[in-house]
């Protein structure tokens, strides 16, 4: 009797089109479903035997968010008319949401950060580490279009810290003048007359909370802090509760070297550890204001190998407010908008932006006000 096959219910992957083919080989028949750039659910069925690593898939496209549903159609119970094992993902309920521009009307009429492809990262850096944003627009001096519509480049934590990973350790100082350009990364932008999800489709899809919003001429930068404020102002809300979306702490020892703990952030999808021991966290935001401090300028100069030898400790710990399992998500919002380093804490875990916007609106519990 041949081995029954692991549930991979829930696991997220991304592959190119010419990889959804079914073949002939034998093996466990898998339901593959994902949104297309129309947003219309496709439904593939898929020979296990074509995968035969799936959780160890890394393949990657932009446009192709692809989610295994189920695992088995022998014992996986009623199908659709077309023969489909029937998706039991969450449906969301039909509610009028809020076109962008409605959702947030002055965000043309505030500044958006900006910084040129050939500044160096120095100067693109020290926005990020004196102003409280999310990301810096990098200005390109050609367009930057896809099949998926319009991009744009932009410089953030992610996409800074990426690059000490990327390099030698020899080649630290050297790389805090490269042109910001080389250090950005390319998002696709949206019109402002589409609507709020559709933002946040953007942001599941893409796992950076932020991206520019454009009218005619205009152009505006919108993130995951301005759709946190729209529970402030109870036009977005949801019966869930701290604990139902927050996320495992991922702890890491002070003197963990920076190289391993930007690993592990890497690995794990994440933007802050925390330190074992204390009730803090470290962000990429606390590890660019250490790497880009006056001090550490000067070390990394006269020696370009020392950033190599940096303590994941060295960068300067937030501590973090702890808030109960069962507070409401609008509560929660309101604390992230106050909190040093947009984190606290709960029995569960740690809450951030991403937990109190994205968890909801992914399981259809995320309600819009008019």
């Amino acid at each position: 009797m041949s081995e029954s096959p692991p549930n991979w219910t829930g696991h997220a992957l991304s592959v190119h089109r010419s990889n959804l083919k079914s073949t002939s080989s034998s093996g466990t028949t898998l339901i593959l479903s994902f949104f297309s750039s129309f947003r219309k659910r496709i439904w593939i069925p898929v020979q296990l035997g074509c995968f035969k690593d799936i959780p160890d898939l890394r393949w990657r496209t932009p446009n192709l968010q692809v989610r295994i549903l189920t695992q088995t159609l022998n014992s996986l119970g009623p199908t659709n008319r077309a023969g489909f094992v029937k998706s039991n993902t969450p449906r969301r309920r039909r509610q009028a949401v809020p076109k962008i521009r409605d959702a947030f009307p002055g965000v043309f009429s505030r500044a958006t950060p900006i910084v040129h492809e050939q500044q160096p990262l120095i100067f693109g850096a020290s926005l990020l580490r004196f102003h409280p944003i999310e990301a810096a627009l990098v200005l390109s001096q050609s367009f930057n279009d896809s099949s998926e519509g319009p991009r744009e480049k932009f410089l953030g934590g992610y996409s800074i810290l990426a690059g000490i990973l990327k390099r030698r350790p020899g080649d630290s100082y050297k790389w805090l003048f490269e042109p910001c350009g080389k250090n950005a990364v390319s998002i696709r932008t949206l019109k402002s007359d589409e609507s709020l999800g559709t933002l946040l489709d953007l942001f599941q899809e893409t796992r950076f909370g932020f991206t520019v919003i454009k009218e005619k001429h205009l152009k505006a930068m919108v993130g995951m802090s301005d759709v946190l404020r729209l529970y402030g102002e109870r036009r977005v809300d949801t019966k869930l509760t701290a604990k139902e979306v927050a996320s495992p702490a991922i702890a890491v020892e002070p003197g963990t070297p920076l190289r391993t703990a930007l690993g592990i952030m890497f690995e794990k999808r994440v933007r802050k550890l925390v330190i074992k021991g204390r009730r803090a966290l470290v962000s990429d935001r606390e590890i660019i204001s250490y790497i880009f401090s006056p001090l550490k300028l000067k070390q990394t100069r006269e020696s370009p190998g020392s950033l190599a030898r940096t303590r994941i400790g060295d960068a300067v710990p937030v501590e973090v407010d702890e808030i109960p399992n069962n507070s409401p998500l609008h509560e929660v919002a309101a604390k992230l908008l106050a909190a040093n380093g947009n984190t606290v804490m709960c029995g569960a875990g740690v809450v951030t932006p991403w937990d109190v916007v994205i968890k909801p609106w992914a399981a259809g519990r995320l309600e819009f006000k008019s």
